[in-house]
C-alpha cells in the first residue's frame, strides 16, 4: 500500500492497493496502472495532465466515465451499468480557514475488481483508508470493502461538523434569552447559511448513496449493500437536523 502522497500537477497517482504487494514507492504505482496488472485500487489527482490522459485511455468508449471523474464541477450522483458504477460522494471541508459548507467530491469508479477514485481537492477521509490499508487493519480488502469504508469514513468525518454546530446556535440563543451580550444578524445569518450550504449537497449525498446500494449490479455483494444503505441512512438524519437548525437560526 502506497503512502498518500500531496497534490501535485506532475504526478496523478496519489495511492495505489495491490494485493500482496506491500508498500509500493511511486514507480511501482505507475506499473501497476497497467491494464493488466493486479491492482485492485486506484486513487488519483484529477488536477494532473497524467491523471486525464490515464483515466481517457482507461474509460474507453465510456465517455460518461472519463466526464464525472474529470469534471471540475460535479454534484452528488450515481449511475450504474451491468459493467460498472460511477458516483460522486461528498465530504466536508476540513482544511485550515475553509468553510465546511465548501465541501468536497470524490469521484468513484468502480467495477467488480476494480476501484479508481479521484479527487481535485484533498480529502482526509481518503487519507484514513490508505493510512488504514498500510497498517494492515483490513488484510484482504477488496474493490468493494474500499469503497464501504470509504462511504463511512465521510460521515464519520462529517458528524463532528455538524455536531459542532448545534452548540454555537444554543450559545447565541443563551445571549439573546441574557440580554447581557447582544446577538448580531451577521452571527446569525452565518449559521444559517453553513446550514443551508451543507443541506443542498447532503440531501442528493444521501439519495446517491442509496442508488448506490441499490444498483442492478449482479456482483454487488450483500454487505457492500447494507453498509451503504445504513450510510445513505446517516447522511439523511444529517440532512434532517441541518433542516432542524436552519429552522431554529
Amino acid at each position: 500500500m502506497s503512502r498518500y502522497k500531496p497534490m501535485t500537477p506532475g504526478h496523478g497517482l496519489l495511492a495505489a492497493w495491490v494485493p500482496g504487494a506491500g508498500r509500493l514507492d511511486a514507480p511501482s504505482i505507475e506499473a501497476a496502472a497497467g491494464h493488466d496488472a493486479p491492482w485492485r485500487w486506484l486513487h488519483l489527482d484529477a488536477n494532473s495532465e497524467a491523471t486525464k490522459a490515464w483515466v481517457r485511455h482507461a474509460a474507453g468508449d465510456d465517455r460518461y466515465v472519463a466526464d464525472i471523474l474529470l469534471a471540475e464541477e460535479t454534484r452528488p450522483s450515481c449511475d450504474a451499468t451491468t459493467g460498472r458504477i460511477v458516483a460522486v460522494l461528498r465530504g466536508v471541508n476540513l482544511d485550515p480557514n475553509a468553510r465546511p459548507e465548501d465541501m468536497v467530491s470524490v469521484r468513484v469508479w468502480l467495477t467488480q475488481d476494480r476501484l479508481v477514485t479521484a479527487i481535485l481537492r484533498r480529502v482526509r477521509a481518503c487519507e484514513d483508508i490508505v493510512e488504514r490499508l498500510h497498517a494492515g487493519t483490513d488484510p484482504a480488502p477488496d474493490p468493494q470493502r474500499i469503497l464501504e469504508l470509504l462511504n463511512r469514513r465521510l460521515a464519520d468525518r462529517m458528524t463532528p461538523t455538524i455536531d459542532s454546530l448545534s452548540p454555537e446556535l444554543a450559545t447565541l440563543n443563551q445571549r439573546i434569552i441574557d440580554e447581557s451580550d447582544p446577538v448580531t444578524t451577521g452571527e446569525l445569518v452565518q449559521q444559517r447559511s453553513t446550514a443551508i450550504g451543507l443541506s443542498r449537497y447532503l440531501g442528493p449525498l444521501a439519495d446517491s448513496t442509496d442508488q448506490l446500494a441499490e444498483a442492478e449490479c449482479e456482483w454487488l455483494g450483500d454487505r457492500f449493500r447494507a453498509s451503504t444503505r445504513d450510510t445513505a441512512g446517516r447522511f439523511r438524519r444529517i440532512t434532517e437536523d441541518l433542516l432542524a437548525l436552519q429552522a431554529r437560526a
